[in-house]
């Protein structure tokens, strides 16, 4: 085992015990961590041996996920995230198209 994945336990079961702390604090202020919507997102190449626990339920393990609106991946490949900011710019443009060439708005109201 490289030493790099040798601490790899040790660095999960942080993580557990740090989530089990965060669970504990917001309980007592009325929060709840859902297991259900939670998500655990390994970066790089790390072998799984604890799984994240929120309540005794385990947290999945994603490939993939959303962050206000980016994408991010576990390889650290922004072409998902890319392609969908591009998507989404070609779709604003091609409905601004049909408003800036409408002939029931007046240009005024268009550009103005």
């Amino acid at each position: 085992m490289s030493g790099r994945h040798r601490h790899m336990p040790l660095l999960r079961l942080v993580a557990s015990n740090q989530t089990t702390n965060l669970e504990t604090e917001a309980w007592k202020v009325g929060l709840r961590i859902s297991a259900n919507k939670a998500k655990v997102m390994q970066i790089g190449e790390v072998e799984v041996l604890q799984p994240i626990t929120v309540g005794g339920q385990k947290v999945d393990d994603v490939d993939r996920s959303t962050y206000y609106g980016s994408i991010l991946a576990c390889d650290c490949d922004a072409e998902a995230d890319v392609n969908s900011r591009i998507g989404k710019a070609a779709s604003v443009f091609q409905r601004m198209r049909s408003i800036s060439i409408s002939s029931v708005i007046s240009i005024t109201q268009r550009f103005g």
